[in-house]
């Protein structure tokens, strides 16, 4: 029967042993490093305080315990040609997973053992790299590294695969029926460990976002008082900026410097507009309108203003349904959020722009209200950076930013927030690092008899 280390791992000068009892001796000792490696990634299951350790232990430990040539997980990527990313190897690499493009979609280069695997959520074996009919892509590069044979299989957390598992092996046919069992036992418990991961890491954001949010409600009705009061003083000091110019003759240097004070008093009054919407946000001007028709003026000034080097796509549902918002709302929130896309992605990526009709809120999603919709969703899709977990505990935080000074006020999320709290509606976040990252803006549908105007 043949194995994945059977041959790897004789001692090369041992005396040769009668064939039956190699065959014997072979096979045990397979199935018991098989065992073994079950074994320690259940445990590595059990112990793994975050994702990335757990997947950077499973890889390790199918090498050094299960003898495997490399093994890797792999992402499904979320951009159009669905690329597949890498989360973590180990073994015998040397620059082969940088040098191969694998997919997850229906191209050759989503054909192999690893697209299969995401895309169907099936396990997936290349028998022999150099005849595979699937493998031409990385035939050459495979044979150049030694891996003789794979194997991929899926992580899911029941019908959803969230990665791949691949394995390659030195020999030609060395995964048979009895190891890939053996291997879909350790897919199954990483698949369900990652998602409790997942989970768990979702949950306690959750928390710490809640608590922002409270904060967050309560800082803006205090700034909302105090900005009140500013934005009434720098009125004071733009009428003193009219008289002290109209006072200095014209080509006077000093009407310069009067200039320069009339600028920044303006720009300070409208931060403090900004600022005082956010804390007394009103909805009085609300009324049904249906969201993709409300933003083709936006979509424009989105297409010139990200740059050439970001794809910018827009899908909608045709029968997506009306929703009670007062329409600057809705563009002001998804120009705040395609901007920090913009940011993210350093001007190069992919942003996505969807809206559709959902019956269900995501289990992340912010502030707690009931499940059931209906719901129309924004969804902002980008291929940027992602979001850290120190990060993502502060994202809705006014005045909280990671830009460079001079270059953001931390407002833009938080005033996200503030209108999606305004309508009854709620936001949830799915960020990775070095994933990209998601926004689902959930409002409450209106009732079919509602008519949206179009603007």
């Amino acid at each position: 029967m043949c194995s994945s280390w059977s041959t790897d791992h004789l001692a090369p000068f041992e005396l040769p042993a009668p064939s039956g009892l190699l065959v014997v001796t072979s096979e045990l000792d397979r199935l018991n490093r098989a065992y073994r490696a079950l074994c320690h990634c259940t445990a590595a299951v059990v112990h793994a305080k975050d994702e990335h350790q757990l997947i950077d232990s499973l890889c390790g430990t199918l090498v050094d315990v299960g003898g495997y040539r490399m093994a890797w997980i792999g992402y499904p990527g979320k951009d159009p040609e669905r690329l597949v990313t890498v989360g973590a190897f180990a073994g015998v690499d040397e620059g082969y997973l940088q040098s191969v493009q694998i997919h997850w979609g229906e191209d050759e280069f989503g054909a192999g053992p690893t697209g299969t695997a995401i895309r169907d959520g099936k396990t997936t074996i290349n028998r022999d790299s150099r005849t595979s009919p699937t493998y031409g892509p990385w035939r050459k590069e495979a044979l150049a590294h030694g891996f003789g044979s794979s194997i991929a299989l899926p992580l899911s957390d029941g019908d959803t695969v969230l990665a791949a598992l691949t394995l390659y092996a030195s020999q030609p046919e060395a995964f048979d029926e009895e190891e890939g069992e053996l291997l879909m036992h350790v897919a199954r418990a990483v698949g369900h460990g990652i998602a409790a991961l997942r989970a768990r890491q979702t949950l306690l954001l959750r928390e710490e976002m809640l608590r922002r949010a409270a904060k967050t409600e309560a800082l803006g009705h205090l700034a909302g008082g105090l900005i009140h009061d500013v934005n009434n003083m720098l009125t004071v000091v733009l009428g003193c900026t009219d008289e002290l110019g109209d006072s200095i003759a014209m080509g006077d240097e000093r009407q310069e410097l009067v200039q320069d004070i009339r600028d920044a008093t303006l720009a300070a009054s409208g931060l403090a507009r900004q600022v005082l919407m956010f804390g007394r946000g009103r909805a009085d001007h609300a009324r049904p309108v249906v969201l993709s028709q409300q933003v083709v003026g936006v979509e424009k000034l989105l297409r010139r203003s990200l740059g050439p080097g970001i794809e910018l796509t827009f899908r909608t549902a045709s029968d997506l349904a009306p929703v009670q918002v007062e329409p600057a709302h809705i563009e002001e929130m998804l120009l705040n959020l395609a901007f920090n896309a913009r940011d993210a992605m350093a001007g190069k990526g992919f942003l996505a722009v969807e809206f559709r009709n959902v019956a269900i809120a995501p289990p992340n999603a912010i502030p707690a209200r009931p499940a059931g919709g209906p719901f129309v969703e924004l969804a902002i899709r980008d291929s940027g950076a992602g979001i850290s977990a120190e990060v993502m505990s502060h994202l809705f935080e006014p005045f909280f930013t990671t830009k460079p000074e001079g270059k953001g006020t931390g407002l833009g999320l938080a005033m996200v927030l503030d209108a999606v709290n305004r309508y009854g509606g709620q936001i949830s976040v799915d960020s990775r690092l070095g994933h990209g990252t998601e926004f689902r803006i959930l409002l409450p549908a209106c009732p079919p008899t509602a008519i949206a105007p179009r603007p």
